[in-house]
């Protein structure tokens, strides 16, 4: 088991950082929340906004905070799928083996989330359903994050105040995103961003 306080934080910068080079995704936010008090924001009136979840749908799906999870069998197994030329049949991992889950590769699958999949487009999630092992923002099974609705109803009240309260958001970085991956992967080059 493995728990990290700082998920939240990389989050909301990740998230920010997607936001200030699409204005036009922070204008959206901005409109839905600009008008609501804030004792108003309860966690069912956050979570309820499609507008916030396909963002922090989409912030993870371009930039996991766990992009990897390895595993080293211990006895031999098999796995029920993953084999085969549909990859439908089960697959033989041998004592030894170190099997890896690259999220960062299963979230850019063209068949679930389109051809655009480097692109930052959060309203993709309005016409998208992936199947529970196709998005892994936050995990899966036994092993999803422990603090997930925990970090995404934090992450979702700090957009919406920012929204409130800040009426532009502008990118001061020209660098491309750049991880930095040691317990989490967190971006390499900070958020630099100017809100006005």
């Amino acid at each position: 088991m493995m728990a990290a306080q700082d998920t939240t934080s990389e989050l909301l910068t990740n998230a920010l950082f997607l936001l200030a080079r699409h204005p036009s995704y922070w204008d959206q936010l901005r409109a839905e929340f600009v008008d609501i008090p804030e004792d108003r924001l309860s966690a069912e009136k956050l979570m309820g906004s499609s507008l916030i979840a396909n963002i922090l749908h989409e912030t993870l799906r371009l930039h996991p905070i766990f992009p990897l999870l390895g595993r080293l069998a211990l006895r031999d197994t098999v796995l029920p799928v993953g084999g085969g030329p549909n990859h439908g049949r089960p697959i033989f991992v041998q004592k030894g083996s170190m099997v890896v889950l690259a999220y960062y590769a299963l979230h850019r699958n063209r068949s679930v989330f389109g051809d655009d999949i480097d692109e930052f487009r959060p309203e993709r999630w309005n016409s998208i359903k992936p199947e529970q092992w196709e998005f892994m923002g936050s995990g899966g099974g036994n092993r999803a994050r422990l603090g997930q609705k925990k970090a995404t109803v934090e992450a979702a009240f700090v957009l919406a105040r920012l929204a409130q309260s800040i009426g532009t958001l502008e990118s001061r970085d020209s660098q491309d995103w750049k991880g930095e991956l040691k317990l989490t992967c967190k971006s390499a080059n900070g958020c630099k961003v100017a809100m006005y």
